[in-house]
């Protein structure tokens, strides 16, 4: 009896071995060498729960899928977002304060800071970093451009989000800082669609990031 089941036992470990292998194959395919950017297996999954699921908060879905961020936010339809690397910093800030009435929210962990008005003059400091405005300014700080891996242009998904937000992120993925529109700027929704298109194609002119890589 274990002579004649010895073959058998032989041709199960060799079944188990290629679907092994190409589980294997399968993962070193899908894997990017980027962490900011979705994988083919990660951006089919976050679509299917957003079509299950619409309304998601997008922090709630990375937090449930186990991704950064903005793992999410590339795996999104193109037309929902547009994507930037970090260092298009300066345009970006500079096509921002262009708008006098905005809101820059300002994560912390599970705390938000929110401040109202336009953006102060971004300028460049020593080792890379960016002064934000003047100790007198509403807003001042210094923002690390090393920090800054990936900014994200997005119009609104949801009935209660702003026309268009613009979402900073860390190198990690996740969310550090977005400049929104002001509830009184959104109140004429022409001009909020057209502050929104006019936002997407400016991101769309910028080197973009993740899609080149497939």
């Amino acid at each position: 009896m274990l002579a004649k089941a010895r073959p058998i036992q032989v041709l199960g470990w060799s079944v188990a071995a290629m679907l092994a292998a190409t589980v294997l194959g399968l993962a070193v395919f899908d894997r990017r060498s980027d962490p900011l950017c979705a994988t083919r297996s990660q951006r089919a999954l976050i679509q299917s729960e957003l079509a299950r699921n619409p309304r998601v908060w997008l922090v709630d879905l990375a937090h449930d899928i186990h991704v950064a961020e903005a793992v999410i936010l590339d795996a999104l339809p193109d037309p929902e977002r547009v994507g930037v690397r970090g260092s298009e910093l300066p345009a970006v800030w500079k096509l921002l304060r262009q708008r006098a009435d905005l809101v820059l929210a300002l994560h912390n962990g599970k705390h938000t800071w929110r401040v109202r008005g336009s953006l102060p003059e971004l300028t460049l400091v020593k080792r890379g970093d960016w002064h934000v405005g003047e100790d007198a300014d509403t807003l001042s700080g210094r923002i690390s451009i090393l920090d800054v891996g990936v900014i994200y242009a997005m119009p609104a998904r949801r009935e209660d989000d702003p026309a268009w937000s613009v979402i900073f992120l860390d190198r990690g993925g996740e969310v550090l800082f977005q400049v929104a529109p002001t509830a009184s700027a959104a109140t004429d929704r022409i001009e909020a669609s057209r502050a929104k298109q006019e936002l997407l194609r400016s991101f769309q002119a910028l080197p973009q990031v993740c899609r080149a890589a497939g």
